[in-house]
């Protein structure tokens, strides 16, 4: 992420629930900080589905940034 920051994420994940999703923070980020994410999202806007290429980076980016710090669950 160049525009959304560790801070940004961190404030956004802060004000959710035990649980979550990252459509979640998305919905949250979009929210809270409009033209971070609209800048981020701006950067895919050269592939075939912008908001899916978004969404599947910020994930990994999410699960990077805070690696050890949040936990995946297995929904069955």
């Amino acid at each position: 992420m160049r525009h959304i920051t560790h801070q940004m994420a961190a404030s956004v994940m802060n004000g959710v629930q035990a649980t979550f999703d990252t459509h979640m923070l998305e919905r949250r980020t979009l929210r809270l900080f409009p033209g971070a994410l609209a800048r981020e999202l701006l950067r895919f806007s050269n592939t075939n589905d912008a908001l899916h290429q978004f969404s599947a980076h910020f994930a990994k980016w999410i699960d990077n940034e805070f690696r050890g710090q949040i936990r995946k669950l297995i929904r069955f």
